[in-house]
């Protein structure tokens, strides 16, 4: 009888380490969705950044970025790989295609035809 609670404590932590591993694997995502995932917190569903927290951090908005206006491709890939100061590093979150794929993304926020970029208002 004292195994039974074992056993079933075994079974148990089995079954939350498959979950966990399980949950643990990322679905394709589209570029747009790994930027909602991973970006739009800071940046902003547009890369204009958080408006409460742009004046600790300005550079959250990726509209002025530096190195997005100057088109540094990679210096956008380091700092998302890396990460620097208050950001993050995803490179252990995200494969060098995923990366490459929000650094084409970052560059082409506030172009039109963007889908970050806000339609044209029509008077």
């Amino acid at each position: 009888m004292k195994l039974l609670p074992l056993c079933l404590l075994a079974v148990v932590a089995g079954v939350a380490v498959v979950a966990g591993v399980a949950g643990c694997a990322r679905k394709n995502l589209t570029t747009p969705e790994l930027y909602d995932a991973y970006c739009t917190r800071c940046h902003g569903d547009r890369g204009q950044g958080d408006p409460r927290s742009l004046t600790l951090y300005p550079r959250a908005n990726l509209l002025a970025s530096p190195m997005a206006l100057r088109g540094d491709r990679a210096a956008i890939r380091e700092r998302i790989a890396e990460g620097y100061g208050p950001m993050p590093a995803f490179k252990r979150r995200l494969d060098p295609q995923e990366i490459e794929r929000l650094v084409n993304y970052t560059l082409q926020l506030g172009h039109p035809g963007h889908p970050g970029h806000p339609p044209k208002e029509t008077p």
